[in-house]
């Protein structure tokens, strides 16, 4: 792991450099080379709204660069997750038939700038992963941090968006034949920013699903004015749902729904609520809804006018497009003497020539068309199955009609990720693609116990991967660098369950030290982490301090037996992959020891790990007395101190203490695992401090212990003479 201030602060930048790129397109920053005008008159010429379109397509390049830059100075590209080296690989595959798709039916429809373009949704995505990449292998760098800036960013979308749109809703101007949301005109002009179309109703209705996923299971304070305004947001949010009106946002929410349901472990309070949210998301709906006929009526007492103009320019744009159920707004357009529409027809998504019979009908009022683009694509596969045609040839292929117009036209996606991935990178980009899938297999299985898992990103990961999993069906998703793309990466780190460390404390007659002890595993930064506290009957006010304990990540069992027996029943009772001791009166040496702990198990094979000690006055921690470190225990009357040392769980359920010794049981576990071939790792770092005073280091018990080893030694063919250089380093 790589400990850098500086590397965190600019892997955070990069990551928000890479959000504000979405949108962005390679003709923002190629027009300088194929414009007439010199390279430089054109930058100097362009205004601010070009400029950042130009920073924004530049960036992914830049990103790029930087990343290869950082990944080979630290050598940082071995030993990452399965997954991660598959989606590099569906890329590296892009690249490649995206450059030997010259001279194929591509090229006919395509100039130099459309195919340099191409190569800038690879950049994006190869920019992305790397920058995930980096950011495993930094110390002290949650991937969390990654997640909390989409969140940021995914909600300045939604918000912004959703606001442009209902604005237009509501603009008689705009929508002037009184359609539904989902009907309004893509070619209006408040439809772009930055000379970039805003995002389609299907797009923000998954963007919107997305937010929803994380307010209805993130986890805050226990605070009341935290819980109003979470409520809030998601019964505005849900309504947009019902508002916009994407067929597949609708029952993804619902999907959601069920999930929420089964979260509750009161069935019938988490029934209620659920039918609660959406009632009042579709109240709120209808009002919102309602209201534009209110305006409408507004409208005509004061006499509106329609220019004939602006109806034939809406009839024409609405021509250009083939497909017989497209939103025919201009044929809409409300008149004074019309009979009242129907909630249907007031409410509803239009849909023209409803006849269940008609394939065609079914196809578009349950896909929206894709059959017929999937069934053309299929026809361009067989004719190129192992190469492909290259990144974003689906745009192109399935389009040909549309293309030999002189009028700009939506140019359809073949909207299903499996199919982008055989048209564009042929068959192997297929097999990786389903690879991909059944490499993530375990973190699906999830789903089935969703309601025992601890943390709320763990939650929202794995729902945020079903809905992008299922969204491959029906669009190219992650397949092209987009929003899909950035949280499937932050999804995917989410569910990659951190190692859990146990650590065991035995407590007896422990006050004052108890309480330091405690604080220093709160400190810890590592998360996943747990504190196996086994409380054996006391003198002192250790048990009020116990129960006075606030702490999820601490359990606290009281079980009056012996030292070894009490380490014996901790061990059984945590859920760690690997258990540490710290003993009540001992701390440790800083606030990162588990996070050190749990990268050195993810880096290499081991099975149990140990560090340095350092020996302190009892009321002093500064008052340093010995030191333990840079031992190596390749001879066999070499141990290391029992603990500064982290061992596998599915050891400990092979080798307990042996509960027939007072003092030195850990000797005997050590030199146990030393005989079984289990694999030691020292690493040059402090670990805990211990207090002079303990049993071990107590004079009073040094006979009794100094006649347990000498047994243990023997036990072990080892001579007096090995216990001696043992005591004695």
């Amino acid at each position: 792991m790589i400990r850098s201030n500086l590397l965190n602060f600019i892997v955070t930048l990069l990551f928000i450099g890479m959000w504000l790129s979405i949108g962005s397109d390679p003709e923002d920053f190629l027009f300088i080379f194929f414009n007439e005008k010199s390279v430089f008159k054109n930058i100097f010429e362009m205004s601010w709204g070009d400029f950042i379109n130009l920073s924004r397509s530049f960036f992914p390049s830049i990103c790029l660069i930087v990343c290869l830059f950082i990944i080979i100075n630290f050598k940082i590209h071995r030993k990452h997750y399965n997954y991660i080296y598959i989606l590099l690989s569906i890329q590296f595959i892009q690249l490649i038939t995206t450059i030997l798709s010259n001279g194929t039916i591509v090229s006919e429809f395509e100039i130099l700038i459309d195919h340099i373009g191409r190569y800038h949704w690879i950049i994006s995505s190869l920019s992305t992963i790397l920058i995930f990449m980096i950011a495993s292998k930094l110390e002290n760098f949650g991937k969390e941090k990654l997640f909390y800036i989409s969140i940021v960013f995914l909600s300045f979308i939604v918000i912004f968006f959703s606001y442009k749109i209902i604005k237009d809703f509501f603009n008689f101007e705009i929508n002037f034949s009184n359609v539904p949301v989902y009907n309004l005109n893509v070619w209006r002009d408040s439809a772009f920013f930055f000379n970039h179309e805003i995002p389609r109703i299907t797009g923000l209705s998954r963007s919107i699903l997305f937010l929803l996923i994380i307010l209805i299971f993130i986890q805050y304070k226990s605070d009341k004015y935290f819980k109003i305004t979470k409520n809030l947001l998601i019964i505005f949010l849900g309504s947009l749902i019902f508002l916009f009106q994407s067929k597949f946002a609708v029952i993804l929410l619902m999907i959601l729904y069920t999930f929420y349901f089964f979260n509750y472990k009161n069935k019938f309070e988490g029934f209620s609520k659920i039918i609660i949210l959406i009632v009042l998301q579709i109240t709120l709906f209808l009002l919102i809804s309602n209201y534009k006929f209110y305006l409408i009526d507004h409208n005509y007492k004061n006499n509106y006018k329609i220019t004939e103009n602006f109806i034939n320019k809406e009839k024409f744009i609405l021509q250009l497009d083939n497909d017989s159920f497209i939103r025919e707004s201009a044929n809409n357009v409300p008149d004074k003497n019309e009979k009242k529409r129907n909630f249907a027809e007031k409410h509803l998504r239009k849909i023209n020539n409803i006849d269940f019979l008609n394939l065609d009908f079914l196809d578009h009022i349950l896909l929206s068309g894709r059959v017929r683009l999937w069934l053309d694509s299929i026809d361009f596969i067989k004719e190129r199955p192992i190469l492909g045609y290259g990144s974003m040839s689906d745009r192109i292929i399935v389009n040909q009609k549309r293309l030999v117009s002189e009028s700009k036209l939506i140019l359809n996606p073949i909207s299903n990720a499996f199919l982008y991935s055989l048209l564009s990178g042929g068959i192997f980009c297929l097999i990786l693609l389903i690879l991909f899938f059944i490499t993530i297999r375990k973190k699906y299985l999830n789903i089935f116990n969703f309601s025992s898992l601890n943390k709320y990103q763990h939650k929202i990961g794995i729902l945020i991967l079903l809905v992008i999993s299922m969204r491959v069906l029906v669009e190219n998703s992650f397949m092209l660098f987009g929003i899909d793309f950035i949280l499937l990466l932050n999804s995917l780190y989410l569910t990659e369950k951190k190692m859990k460390i146990s650590i065991i404390m035995c407590v007896k007659n422990s006050m004052p030290y108890l309480m330091a002890s405690i604080k220093s595993f709160q400190k810890q930064k590592y998360k996943n982490k747990e504190l196996i506290v086994v409380y054996s009957e006391s003198n002192d006010n250790s048990l009020y301090y116990l129960e006075s304990l606030n702490d999820k990540n601490i359990k606290f069992y009281k079980y009056d037996r012996p030292i070894y027996k009490s380490l014996n029943f901790g061990i059984k009772k945590s859920n760690g992959e690997i258990i540490g001791i710290l003993h009540s009166d001992d701390v440790f040496f800083n606030e990162l020891v588990l996070e050190k702990i749990s990268s050195e198990y993810k880096r290499k094979n081991i099975d149990i790990l140990y560090g340095n000690i350092i020996y302190s006055h009892k009321n002093n921690l500064l008052n340093v007395k010995r030191i333990w470190n840079n031992i190596s225990i390749d001879k066999s009357f070499k141990l290391p101190p029992h603990t500064s040392t982290f061992i596998k769980k599915e050891i400990y359920k092979k080798n307990l203490y042996n509960i027939n010794y007072k003092i030195s049981s850990d000797t005997e576990f050590l030199l146990n695992l030393k005989k079984k071939k289990y694999k030691f790792l020292y690493i040059n770092k402090y670990i805990t401090i211990m207090r002079y005073g303990g049993l071990s280091t107590n004079a009073y018990y040094f006979f009794i212990k100094a006649i347990e080893d000498i047994k243990i030694f023997r036990k072990y063919d080892l001579s007096f003479l090995s216990y001696l250089k043992k005591n004695t380093k």
